[in-house]
């Protein structure tokens, strides 16, 4: 009886032995799967950024402005905005990396995304500003108190960078389709509010190692010269007394 416990009790534990390293193998193919995926959220969500930059830059070119560029900058904020919220909760399901370990995709993918929605946020208070100094009245375009005709921001709304054929084609009315630029900055300070509030929870969700990054540890990182330059003196003195 006892030879044949003594020769049971080794063969239990193997199968939970076995099991740990493969469970670890199989979340390490889970986590380069969700570094890949949200890889690909990132480089998606950069390429709407710097499509929703070229509209922003378009406001202030009046060869270019028009109402159906307008629509187009409001469509491509709403698709930025929820690209960037998806892309926020897939990289806070990412398996957080052990103490001790480096993880430099994951790093890596927090760094670019970080900078992506940062350049986000100021396009976004850039267009806030030019639709402020320049605003669609009617047909036309108000700049500054000084109106422009409608027929050349018709006649010109097909050279706008980055439009679609059908937003190009058409050119509605204000009235018909209920839209003013107070509106329309309104809406955008509130996505704005919505995406500093996202940028913060982004900074809560990072690494330790890139939390500490900040302005105040790379200035501390600086060496101070003073205390070297006392040195360096201190040491021409010796030298002035040994050779005295």
């Amino acid at each position: 009886m006892t030879s044949a416990l003594h020769g049971c009790r080794p063969q239990r534990p193997r199968p939970s032995v076995r099991k740990p390293p493969s469970q670890g193998h199989g979340a390490v193919d889970m986590t380069k799967g969700d570094v890949e995926e949200c890889q690909m959220m990132v480089e998606e969500f950069h390429t709407h950024v710097a499509t929703f930059r070229e509209l922003v830059i378009s406001i202030g070119d009046a060869s270019s402005d028009s109402l159906a560029g307008r629509l187009q900058l409001r469509r491509s904020r709403g698709q930025c905005s929820a690209m960037a919220t998806d892309t926020c909760t897939s990289m806070a399901a990412l398996n957080r990396p052990e103490e001790g370990e480096i993880q430099y995709d994951i790093y890596r993918l927090y760094i670019q995304f970080h900078g992506c929605l940062e350049m986000y946020i100021s396009e976004m208070l850039k267009s806030i500003c030019l639709m402020e100094s320049f605003q669609l009245q009617g047909k036309g375009r108000e700049v500054r108190g000084t109106p422009v005709s409608g027929q050349r921001g018709a006649q010109d709304a097909s050279h706008a960078p980055i439009l679609d054929e059908n937003a190009a084609s058409q050119t509605p009315n204000l009235a018909d389709i209920g839209w003013t630029t107070p509106m329309e900055i309104h809406n955008t300070q509130r996505d704005l509010r919505e995406m500093k509030a996202l940028l913060s929870k982004l900074r809560e969700s990072m690494p330790l190692p890139l939390k500490n990054q900040d302005d105040s540890a790379l200035l501390s990182l600086i060496p101070s010269y003073p205390p070297l330059r006392r040195r360096k003196r201190k040491l021409l003195r010796l030298c002035c007394l040994l050779a005295s």
